[in-house]
């Protein structure tokens, strides 16, 4: 699989609302996506176009001394399939120019 980062943010342990992974509804899951968009602190993600219909994942780290309460919390949103990275990957192994 491979993915592009959409969000990359700092928030405390206790906020789990970060890593939801079902959602109700289309509904609830677009509003997931413009929290996840308002959240990013990295400028060069904040024009991007989220869409529910995308396949997403969630990393989170602790961030700080040890003991502490900081999260830092990464978003992506899958770009290409596994068959289409063994592609890729099987072009660059035979040296032929991928597009």
């Amino acid at each position: 699989m491979v993915y592009e980062i959409v969000s990359v943010y700092l928030t405390n342990y206790d906020e789990w609302g970060y890593a939801q992974q079902r959602f109700g509804s289309e509904e609830s899951k677009r509003e997931y996506l413009e929290r996840v968009q308002k959240r990013n602190q990295v400028k060069a993600y904040d024009r991007l176009s989220l869409s529910t219909s995308d396949e997403y994942i969630t990393f989170s780290t602790c961030h700080g001394t040890t003991g502490t309460e900081k999260r830092l919390v990464v978003h992506a949103r899958q770009i290409a399939s596994r068959t289409k990275f063994e592609e890729i990957l099987g072009e660059l192994v035979e040296g032929e120019k991928v597009e």
